[in-house]
């Protein structure tokens, strides 16, 4: 397996922030930030009785559940 190949199998989100902005020595700034929502199912339930017909939905759970994840871009300044 060569490096190219290994490369094209890397999946990546590539965002931009273009600004132009004036801060003075010690100042912070927030560019901007990335929110995502995951949707989780699952299911758990008794191993073997969860697989009979008819009964298995007695002895079966399901469950939702949503992720929010916020990241964001703060710099503080620093004039050297």
């Amino acid at each position: 397996m060569s490096d190219s190949d290994v490369a094209s199998d890397i999946i990546t989100n590539n965002r931009e922030i273009n600004t132009v902005i004036q801060v003075v020595d010690g100042q912070s700034i927030i560019l901007g930030g990335l929110v995502s929502d995951e949707i989780r199912e699952s299911e758990s339930g008794v191993p073997v009785l969860k697989d009979l017909p008819l009964l298995g939905g007695l002895f079966t759970s399901s469950s939702n559940s949503t992720v929010k994840n916020q990241m964001s871009v703060l710099i503080k300044v620093t004039v050297i």
